[in-house]
């Protein structure tokens, strides 16, 4: 499923579409990663491809070279990370860096293995460039301590598939819960330690609003909500609390604005398979102007609204690029914009797609989700 939100008369709808690339008809896409308007996706059986959903245009990155047979300890993965900046260059890169896997097996392995601090204090990253067109191996050096062992980091069972880019550096969550900031214009990296232990919470999210950095967890047993800005003034790193909620209690206190709709759905997962679906078929709507404006938060007094938020789970989808607002799904099927210095909410409308009943089989859960901001060049 494919949402968009988006500011009143910011141009052109974007259609979350991708029938234009190589395997649009014949398998799944998934993202995996996103910067300033790009997307990394990976296409089955097609390999990685950056797009610009606004333009349409895109292309493919080729497979890493493999590293050699020379000692590396088969105990790592590598995940790809989309980096863009269009106020700088034209050209995105790519970086590759290793995590640990989840149960990997050292026995075949010297102890001194298991006991090795990690992150290590340099570590060699693959890095594409689509200027070059080229894959690179740079070499990283950390700075500040490392953050847990080899043996410590195979006993983190939790990943979480977020990242984000702020300010020239590359922000992404590792197996245990700290993050890794990679400073790609000086070939630095720091592990940035988290504000909390996240043992026991499932839903955290790592995004970038209007002052920086930020991070958000969500405890469905108690309903509280906390969100943190990383404070990075004279090279500290660390975590400041900015808003601690009981989000339910806030609903009940405050009535829901019914937004006309930032939500545009596509329905991808539909239209891939409404073959399927023959006495259901339906012309595609046309695209309305949504006026949903985020510089409104007054709310509206409607009991009857705001009293449908009071139960089912709620899923963090990603924090406003330009203003201190976090954004929830509730119980998947709907959308709620939560400003924070005010405490105020307001509702964005149904997302239950077309047919969900048979694609919940499949996909049951919000995979990833994040705030899509179009670059037009």
């Amino acid at each position: 499923m494919h949402f968009s939100f988006s500011r009143p008369s910011t141009g052109p709808s974007i259609s979350g579409q991708m029938h234009y690339l190589p395997s649009s008809a014949d398998g799944y896409i998934y993202i995996s990663g996103h910067c300033n308007g790009l997307l990394l996706l990976d296409l089955d059986g097609h390999g990685d491809h950056v797009v610009n959903p606004a333009t349409r245009a895109w292309s493919p990155v080729p497979p890493p070279p493999a590293f050699g047979d020379d000692g590396v300890p088969r105990i790592f993965y590598y995940q790809n990370y989309l980096v863009f900046d269009p106020t700088l260059s034209p050209y995105h890169e790519v970086i590759s860096f290793p995590h640990i896997k989840f149960h990997c097996n050292l026995s075949s392995y010297p102890p001194a293995v298991a006991e090795a601090e990690w992150p290590p204090s340099t570590c060699i990253f693959r890095v594409f460039s689509s200027r070059t067109n080229r894959w690179e191996e740079r070499s990283f050096v950390r700075e500040g301590e490392a953050q847990a062992t080899i043996l410590d980091m195979r006993r983190a069972s939790v990943e979480r598939p977020y990242s984000t880019y702020s300010r020239g550096a590359l922000y992404a969550f590792c197996r245990g819960d700290f993050v890794i900031r990679i400073s790609m214009s000086h070939n630095k990296y720091r592990a940035i330690k988290p504000p909390v232990s996240f043992d026991n919470i499932i839903e955290i999210y790592l995004g970038k609003s209007e002052k920086g950095v930020y991070l958000a967890s969500y405890d469905y047993r108690d309903d509280l909500v906390q969100i943190w800005m990383l404070d990075e003034s004279c090279g500290r790193m660390e975590w400041m609390l900015k808003h601690n909620c009981d989000l339910k209690y806030v609903l009940r206190q405050n009535c829901c604005q019914q937004a006309g709709g930032p939500w545009v759905l596509h329905d991808v997962n539909y239209n891939f398979y409404r073959h399927l679906f023959p006495n259901n078929i339906k012309e595609a709507p046309i695209e309305k102007k949504y006026e949903w404006d985020s510089d409104n938060d007054d709310v509206l007094g409607n009991e009857n609204r705001a009293e449908r938020h009071h139960c089912g789970i709620f899923y963090i989808l990603g924090f406003h690029p330009f203003k201190e607002v976090i954004f929830f799904s509730q119980s998947e099927e709907r959308g709620i914009a939560y400003h924070w210095n005010s405490s105020k909410i307001q509702d964005l409308g149904n997302m239950y797609p077309i047919e969900y009943e048979y694609f919940s089989q499949m996909c049951p859960d919000i995979g990833v989700a994040f705030p899509y901001t179009p670059c037009w060049t």
